[in-house]
């Protein structure tokens, strides 16, 4: 671990560790490249997906966005934003706008699971991206959803359950590091499923060294109660997707 990561773990652990938890799962398993760590704030930068930005306040979040608009956002890219202050003024430093829906972040920092071993749980292969494609929501909107569901499948981020031989669900985590394309099949669903496969992907993601968290909807109540049934805390304060 350089001096640069080992900083920005340390000031985004002294900040909030269930806030920041996220940034410091993408440093710990190197995502992407730590570009600012001081005491006023954190810059992540995973390449063609992601900028993390953590700031302590408004001088430092217009610093560290004029840091992203200098090295430039490719087409693709997006910046979470892990503060609820200045956020016009980043937006306007970046000429990008804030998605409408904050969210709230969830974060895991207890032990494995001990898993169902009646469930067949395993790694999505690449023969099922087109049921990935067709059946996630944000991958169904997209044009080229099949090749998101390639990506994802080769990356080794999905995982499946199977149910008499069909799959009844499946989850993964998102380029960035966080857990979601969390799906079960209408003819699957309130048999369980969905919390076995979250916990599984907890213990997957502790494998590798990964911090679980996820990003939630601040209005989506019965999420953010899913998670806390799992034993992940909830953050009080608001990430602000931007793009």
């Amino acid at each position: 671990m350089t001096a640069l990561e080992k900083k920005a773990i340390d000031v985004l652990n002294s900040k909030d560790k269930v806030f920041y938890a996220d940034m410091v799962s993408a440093v710990l398993v190197k995502l992407g490249t730590v570009l600012y760590a001081e005491d006023d704030g954190v810059l992540i930068y995973i390449e063609d997906e992601t900028y993390y930005l953590m700031a302590s306040d408004e001088n430092a979040a217009i610093k560290i966005a004029t840091i992203i608009a200098n090295k430039g956002i490719k087409n693709g890219e997006l910046v979470c934003y892990h503060e609820d202050f200045a956020i016009k003024e980043v937006e306007d430093i970046l000429g990008i706008k804030s998605f409408p829906h904050p969210c709230v972040v969830c974060s895991y920092l207890g032990g494995d699971y001990e898993l169902d071993k009646r469930l067949d749980i395993r790694l999505m292969p690449m023969e099922h991206a087109k049921l990935l494609a067709d059946t996630y929501g944000y991958y169904k909107s997209l044009p080229d959803g099949i090749e998101h569901a390639k990506n994802a499948i080769g990356k080794g981020r999905m995982i499946e359950l199977l149910a008499g031989g069909q799959v009844a669900g499946f989850i993964g985590t998102h380029p960035e590091g966080t857990m979601g394309l969390l799906e079960v099949l209408p003819e699957f669903r309130r048999r369980g499923f969905g919390s076995a496969l979250e916990k599984a992907l907890i213990n997957k993601m502790h494998s590798e060294g990964m911090i679980p968290t996820c990003h939630v909807y601040d209005d989506n109540f019965a999420s953010i109660k899913l998670q806390q049934s799992l034993g992940f805390e909830v953050s009080t304060r608001k990430i602000y997707w931007m793009g």
